[in-house]
């Protein structure tokens, strides 16, 4: 289960970012409404992935352990993904 949550985080980051990268470059307006109802699935998706990791984090009593460091990972991501709240704001 943790790999599997592990891989889709991971998805999710690279599309996520990718998306961010190419947003205001392109001038096709049905393209950026794609664009942006995919990220807004995404974040979605990383919502629930994360929900799901806190949940294995609290379950366990180890403090260092692979829920733990995917929490961490979690955290990262969330911090790099959203540290640019307003790309869609133009």
């Amino acid at each position: 289960m943790i790999y599997i949550s592990y891989k889709k985080l991971e998805k999710i980051f690279f599309r996520i970012k990718a998306i961010q990268k190419s947003y205001k470059q392109i001038n096709n307006v049905n393209l950026k409404a794609r664009l942006f109802k995919e990220y807004e699935d995404l974040k979605f998706n990383f919502f629930e992935i994360k929900s799901l990791v806190k949940l294995m984090d609290h379950s366990t009593s180890n403090k260092i352990s692979i829920s733990k460091l995917l929490n961490e990972k979690c955290n990262r991501c969330e911090n790099e993904i959203f540290k640019n709240k307003y790309l869609f704001s133009a």
